[in-house]
Order: C-alpha cells, then sequence, then structure tokens
C-alpha cells in the first residue's frame, strides 16, 4: 500500500471549480484518502499571468506510476487544458509530486518532482495533510519547507470554500 501525492493548480476560469472536477475525475479511478485546503499563490517562473490556486490530494494503493501520469495528463485533456508555455497560465496542472520512496527519473517522468524541493505551493498543502512526510533519502518535507527563503515564498492565503469542502 503506497500514498502518492498530487499537487493540483488553476489560473484560469473558474479555478476552484476545475480543482474540485479534477478530484472528482480523480476519485473516479483512485482511493483519495486526504485533500489540503485551498492556497492563492503568486505565479512562479512566469510572472506576468493571475494567481493561482493550489491544493493537495493523497492517494493510497498500489499505483503504477506511468499509468497515474497518462490518467492525470487524460484528466487536463477532459477540463480544458491546452499546451501553454513552460509556468504559463492553465486551466488545471496535475503534478504527481511524490510516491514514497519511489525514484523515477526518466524522460517523462520525475518522482519526486524537482519542484517538491523549491516551490512552498507544492510544499504547504502536502504538510497540512501529513506535517511527518518524508522524501526519499529520509528528509522531511517540512525540514525543506524551512529552507525557502521568504522572498521566495509563493502562499498567499487559504480559501475556504462550500464546493471544495463537499468533494
Amino acid at each position: 500500500m503506497g500514498e502518492y501525492y498530487l499537487v493540483l493548480g488553476s489560473n484560469l476560469g473558474e479555478r476552484i471549480n476545475n480543482l474540485a472536477d479534477a478530484v472528482e475525475k480523480l476519485k473516479d479511478k483512485y482511493e483519495i484518502d486526504a485533500k489540503s485546503s485551498l492556497y492563492e499563490t503568486k505565479p512562479y517562473g512566469y510572472l506576468d499571468q493571475d494567481k493561482f490556486i493550489n491544493a493537495s490530494v493523497r492517494l493510497t494503493g498500489k499505483l503504477d506510476l506511468h499509468e497515474l501520469l497518462k490518467s492525470v495528463k487524460t484528466i487536463e485533456k477532459e477540463i480544458g487544458r491546452t499546451s501553454s508555455p513552460r509556468w504559463g497560465p492553465r486551466v488545471i496542472d496535475l503534478d504527481i509530486a511524490l510516491a514514497g520512496e519511489e525514484v523515477v527519473h526518466d524522460h517523462d517522468l520525475l518522482i519526486p518532482h524537482p519542484g517538491l524541493f523549491v516551490r512552498d505551493f507544492f510544499i504547504e498543502p502536502i504538510l497540512e495533510i501529513d506535517p511527518e512526510v518524508q522524501v526519499p533519502g529520509g528528509r522531511f518535507l517540512k525540514e525543506i519547507a524551512g529552507e525557502i527563503t521568504r522572498d521566495k515564498k509563493t502562499i498567499r492565503r487559504v480559501f475556504d470554500d462550500h464546493k471544495w469542502k463537499s468533494i
């Protein structure tokens, strides 16, 4: 039985609805045992765009990571994601951030996701779900969170949304 953390983001259209739709589609195929609150965050990389809403979910089970990647890419397309510039605006973005102790480095999948080590909008929602989560190699994610300098912080506030709570 494994634990898999996904980070979700949206900054186009009905952002919260986009995230909720993604979770509903994930629930059709996977066991989701926890989800974070919603966080509004400043954009990363390409700064001339609207703020994102981000969250994290934890899937449990014995999953094939490449199959999970195919599933999240399909869900992104179903919700309306189209190609965009790197770090650019998007209707939905689903990233596999962490998969227990699994490490994958191939042409289409990097686990743990590199963003997990530098982006607070990856880290904080996961820590909300499990403050003691570790990355491969034994480091605690909360230690990594402590290394992000104040000027690199992107999280602005947590949303309280009825639709998000109801899924």
